[in-house]
């Protein structure tokens, strides 16, 4: 019964396969292919898997179809310079400006004080924040389950501090229901979490309103892999990589 109906539920999604994106595409051949298998080498209902031969044709595009449309985007330094000039007085401020950077994926900005040592100059990575319905907030392993330390530019030193003059004001005025407990660098005015899309859902708005490209929060991971990359990939040709932590 249970691949009677993954299989009916896979047929489903083929359907609208006919007027997705190529990428949704392949993701649902990849869904029925496995519900096909188990079907065929678990249940034995079906005699073949039909999807394991399926050649994915590349969709039809329309006459004003641009190739480099889906390139990765990036700001320009003048976007980076107004960027940085109209958040200074926002309480976003220091996130955008460690976010900048760094690199650091939104849900690596779940940052405790301790992971922060100024003397050496180095920011400690070492764990993400995500949310579920069924588990709430819940602290993971980095993406590719790797610690690391970066070394941060004076200016990142300077963003914290401006975060910590904030959560001071914040302590001061909520007491004990400010949440010390949980030491975040960046999180909510009472020290619990913010929730991981929070820089997803407010950075491309603020973008629009200062007046530069819209983009989303992970563009600035973007920038600053061009950065790096750009500047010392002569002499070492895997440091980019090993800063941001890109996944192949």
């Amino acid at each position: 019964m249970f691949s009677r109906n993954c299989l009916s539920y896979g047929l489903f999604f083929f359907s609208l396969t006919l007027i997705a994106h190529d990428a949704t595409i392949e993701h649902h051949h990849r869904f029925i292919r496995r519900v096909l298998n188990h079907a065929l080498f678990e249940d034995e209902i079906i005699k073949k898997n039909v999807a394991s031969h399926m050649v994915l044709l590349d969709p039809e595009q329309p006459d004003d179809y641009d190739p480099d449309e889906e390139l990765v985007k990036v700001f320009t330094q003048d976007e980076i310079t107004t960027l940085e000039e109209k958040a200074i007085d926002n309480p976003h401020g220091p996130l955008l400006a460690v976010a900048l950077r760094t690199g650091m994926r939104r849900e690596e900005l779940l940052l405790t004080w301790d992971c922060v040592n100024e003397k050496e100059g180095t920011i400690f990575i070492k764990k993400a924040l995500s949310v579920t319905k069924e588990k709430g907030y819940r602290i993971k392993p980095t993406k590719n389950k790797q610690k690391r330390k970066i070394e941060a530019t004076p200016e990142v030193f300077t963003a914290l501090a401006q975060q910590s003059k904030m959560q001071a004001a914040h302590k001061l005025r909520l007491g004990e229901h400010y949440r010390k407990d949980l030491n975040l660098v960046f999180c909510a005015e009472d020290g619990y979490y913010y929730h991981p899309n929070m820089p997803t859902r407010w950075f491309p708005n603020f973008c629009e309103k200062i007046g530069i490209t819209r983009l989303t929060s992970h563009c600035l991971r973007h920038y600053v892999e061009s950065q790096v990359m750009g500047s010392v990939l002569i002499f070492c040709p895997n440091f980019g990589l090993f800063l941001l932590e890109h996944s192949p």
